[in-house]
């Protein structure tokens, strides 16, 4: 695609004095979608950050269309790269739902977790666990009866159950769309944008240990997090079946079955009265359990509902695997710069693996670890919608200590209660990220203005002048602060 003009900090949009960077939230959606605009002489650096909502929210494809759009019109269709943290769909479906527009957008690299990397063995087999999963799961979802969580968790992947697109060919849409595709891994060198001075972006996750990927849920004891929630591991019983069965998945579920086909008689195809073929008592059984209202009194199926936790599991296993990123300003030369914290979804094991974080540093300053860059975070983007296990406590939120500490959570609190009866934002983590930033905390579900009314109202209230100076987008399509 041949080149375009940049928009330039010089010729176009302002910037103030010793400004570096905007970060511009788009609201409207329970879903993650940031374009950042990294201030560089001769045409800004963009870099957009997922760009979804979760399945089935009010005018999805043309809300996603009016986003992807406003995103071309800023970024003078040019993005320097584009990162996709993980396969949900309410990070990824603007991919889709906007195509055509994404066509006339030139990508220069597309950054990707190792855990979509091809050519990595344990990538493969991760993704080989997955779609055997997946595909269980979407033979199970139509044998069971009100089973809402499959289907919603079918959804995050796009799949056929749920009649759409899978997500993973939409990331590989994407890899064709983009000039260079860059698979991060922790460990690995920091990463710089061309042109942008001072500028290290750490890969801090997904882990490549297996434990920890697996590890998404908070235990009981051990205090990672602010208040349990539930959620304690699945039975992953049915998962290591889908793995190791040979048969079709239809036989596979009907090996599962406690009983024998021969030792079982499908009720709903007798008569309500005795018969030959239908002796008093299984004529009984028909008239009292044949009912749909009525099947979840029957035991027959009833391991079935073993599947959603598998849905579950598979569900945090995916947000595990999210590419984290963080983009600091001025440390690697030692100084104690600003950061950028873009976890996407990383829940508790991902979170954790960053302890081992270790970036050598020049013969002046001292190695970049993870504590150095969780203190001077000065943008917070919180995890998977403000949910209980997505935001670390004492190896987390807590050592982001900086007094102009600012968050910016995508949430769509009314849809989540009241039609997908999820707890975001988790209430005993939201008060404590009001507290640690000091009432300076933006929702994609609010306006600035709105968040700051709200501020104004709090007795640990702090002054910020980036949040002080939030923008909203006249038709309320994003929200956007400086730094």
């Amino acid at each position: 695609m041949a080149s375009r003009p940049r928009p330039s900090w010089g010729s176009g949009e302002s910037w103030s004095a010793g400004a570096r960077v905007k970060v511009r939230m788009y609201r409207g959606l329970l879903g993650d979608c940031f374009l950042l605009r990294f201030r560089r002489r001769g045409g800004d650096a963009f870099v957009l950050v997922d760009c979804g909502m979760f399945l089935g929210m009010q005018d999805e494809v043309a809300h996603m269309r009016a986003i992807v759009a406003d995103i071309a019109r800023a970024c003078g269709s040019h993005l320097d790269v584009v990162v996709i943290t993980h396969e949900h769909w309410d990070h990824i479906c603007g991919f889709l739902h906007a195509a055509d527009l994404f066509d006339q957008i030139r990508i220069d690299t597309l950054w990707l977790a190792w855990t979509e990397d091809p050519d990595d063995g344990d990538a493969r087999a991760l993704r080989a666990a997955h779609r055997a999963a997946l595909a269980l799961l979407e033979a199970a979802a139509p044998r069971i009866a009100h089973g809402e969580v499959l289907e919603s968790v079918i959804g995050f992947f796009g799949a056929a159950a749920a009649g759409q697109a899978r997500s993973g060919t939409i990331i590989e849409a994407m890899k064709g769309r983009a000039d260079t595709v860059r698979y991060l891994s922790p460990g690995q060198a920091p990463l710089e944008l061309a042109g942008v001075e001072d500028l290290c972006v750490h890969v801090l996750g997904p882990p490549r240990d297996r434990r920890l990927l697996r590890r998404s849920d908070p235990t009981r004891r051990g205090g990672e997090v602010y208040e349990f929630a539930g959620g304690a591991d699945g039975d992953r019983r049915f998962l290591a079946a889908g793995l190791t069965a040979d048969e079709a998945h239809a036989e596979a579920v009907e090996a599962a079955m406690p009983f024998d086909r021969k030792h079982r008689t499908d009720l709903s195809a007798l008569g309500r009265k005795p018969s030959a073929a239908a002796p008093e008592w299984i004529a009984g059984l028909a008239a009292t359990y044949g009912d749909d209202d009525a099947a979840w009194r029957r035991v027959d199926g009833d391991w079935l509902s073993a599947f959603e936790a598998l849905a579950l599991r598979l569900d945090s296993d995916t947000n595990n695997t999210s590419l984290a990123l963080a983009f600091a300003f001025g440390m690697a030369q030692g100084a104690e710069g600003d950061v950028l914290l873009f976890p996407g979804d990383a829940q508790v094991g991902n979170w954790l693996s960053w302890g081992d974080y270790h970036a050598p540093a020049a013969p002046q300053g001292q190695a970049v670890t993870r504590d150095r860059l969780l203190a001077r975070t000065v943008l917070y983007k919180v995890g998977h919608h403000c949910s209980h296990n997505a935001t670390l406590r004492a190896e987390g939120l807590e050592k982001m200590t900086r007094p102009d500490l600012v968050a910016m959570v995508p949430v769509q609190e009314d849809f989540a209660r009241r039609v997908r009866a999820w707890n975001m934002p988790f209430p005993a983590l939201y008060d404590r990220l009001l507290q640690q930033c000091g009432g300076n905390v933006l929702r994609s579900d609010r306006s600035a203005a709105a968040m700051r009314t709200a501020k104004a109202k709090l007795d640990f209230a702090r002054p910020s002048a980036v949040f002080d100076a939030a923008e909203d987008a006249a038709d309320g399509l994003y929200v956007e602060v400086t730094f």
